[in-house]
């Protein structure tokens, strides 16, 4: 299963060796995406069927990044009801730790900060 894409804001380089003005429009865009509500930060995954973890992979997660799950259907909502769901961050991704289900459309909205 696994997370499936989600609009990405446009990475603008620090440094910047060409137009300036090309630079400034680069910025202008990622700051209005930012501002329309896309970000790098969220992501909608689909938690593996039979199996007890999902990872998301993600450079900027590190331990320490708080990972935050919201359910994204009706079946996602009764196994976070449950409580068996809880997530890690390590260098590089977020793992859920979650039961062995057959259900196939626990759908959830995962997002992190720091």
């Amino acid at each position: 299963m696994g997370q499936s894409n989600i609009p990405r804001a446009q990475v603008v380089p620090e440094f910047w060796k060409g137009d300036e003005e090309e630079h400034r429009r680069k910025m202008a865009t990622a700051i209005n995406q930012i501002q329309k509500g896309v970000t790098n930060n969220h992501f909608k995954v689909t938690l593996e069927v039979n199996e007890t973890t999902t990872e998301v992979m993600h450079p900027p997660v590190r331990p320490g990044s708080a990972v935050h799950l919201t359910p994204g259907s009706a079946s996602a909502a009764t196994s976070f009801a449950d409580g068996n769901i809880w997530v890690e961050a390590k260098n590089e991704k977020a793992i859920i730790h979650h039961d062995a289900s057959s259900v196939t459309d626990r759908i959830f909205h995962l997002s992190f900060a720091g």
